[in-house]
């Protein structure tokens, strides 16, 4: 299954390499990295790290584990750095395993904290995309993206209201289930949904739910405002709006089976997005590549340490 999806991903990766390669203004290309300013990139690089730190402790609020923001922020390297290396977005379920792992926390209590905040992301990357959308117009991006993401946003609310304000309901219900001695394997998974649902149980708690809402909203800001960074970088005077097209270009994108770290995706995706602020192909390439590199070195750097410091296996 992995294979499969490593090779799908490479010749897409390919062949989207070769389509913005090809017939590139190589001219242009080298002279948007000459101009390059690189006292902002080094402040993006500061951003992505504290970024980093923001969404750690966005799993943390959502998690509830208390005193392990270090712990939390080490296992979302982890799965960062297995997204990059992996096929399939593999680094997702290490950082389930890391999460348990090193919070010793229950897989289930880790993999549902996991997909609550996961969750979270797309909530606020469709919420994002649908203004994108109403500024630009759905034509840039087709009606069927508009019509799946309103119903994947609709869809994502009511399921979350569902679940916390019913949670007593549904942790009473699994609670009286009821087996034969024998059954070992469906008291498990009794056991494995409840402490699922548990883990649940803070969420319903408002002010804590508004903290998480207002870390995940600073998080995307400060996501895009990178990325207006780096077009300063590049000395573009593009509005901020620029980048959070960009951005949800590269979300897209990054949606798609590809190579691992997304290679020929966030190509095409810079090249598309800033393609609407008539940015040029090659400059929107040098961009694409300044980004992806400064990600492969913060996470590779991060993510590989704390692995050999784990002493953590890649090959497991």
């Amino acid at each position: 299954m992995l294979k499969n999806s490593l090779i799908l991903g490479s010749l897409i990766s390919f062949a989207l390499l070769i389509y913005v390669f090809y017939g590139l203004d190589w001219q242009s290309f080298w002279q948007a990295w000459q101009g390059l300013q690189f006292e902002k990139v080094l402040l993006a690089c500061v951003i992505f790290w504290l970024l980093l730190w923001l969404r750690a402790w966005r799993w943390a609020l959502v998690s509830h584990v208390k005193g392990q923001l270090l712990a939390i922020w080490q296992a979302l390297n982890i799965g960062y750095l297995g997204n990059l290396i992996y096929p399939a977005r593999a680094g997702e379920v290490m950082r389930v395993f890391a999460f348990s792992h090193f919070t010793h926390s229950t897989m289930a209590h880790s993999l549902s904290s996991s997909v609550l905040d996961r969750l979270l992301d797309i909530l606020m990357a469709s919420l994002v995309l649908l203004f994108v959308l109403a500024v630009h117009g759905s034509e840039q991006f087709g009606s069927a993206v508009l019509h799946s993401t309103q119903s994947l946003f609709v869809l994502i609310v009511l399921g979350l209201l569902i679940l916390l304000l019913g949670l007593p309901k549904w942790l009473r219900w699994v609670e009286g289930w009821r087996f034969a001695e024998t059954a070992t394997w469906k008291q498990r998974g009794q056991t494995w949904l409840i402490q699922a649902l548990s883990a649940i149980h803070p969420l319903r708690h408002p002010l804590r739910l508004l903290a998480i809402l207002l870390v995940n909203c600073l998080i995307f800001a400060l996501d895009y405002f990178l990325l207006w960074l780096l077009f300063r970088a590049f000395g573009w005077s593009l509005p901020y709006m620029a980048a959070v097209t960009t951005g949800v270009f590269m979300m897209l994108g990054a949606s798609l089976p590809s190579a691992p770290g997304y290679i020929g995706v966030y190509q095409v995706a810079a090249v598309l997005g800033l393609g609407l602020y008539q940015v040029a192909e090659a400059q929107a390439l040098a961009f694409s590549i300044v980004y992806q590199l400064m990600s492969f070195v913060l996470i590779g750097v991060q993510g590989g340490v704390i692995m050999f410091y784990k002493h953590i296996p890649m090959n497991r």
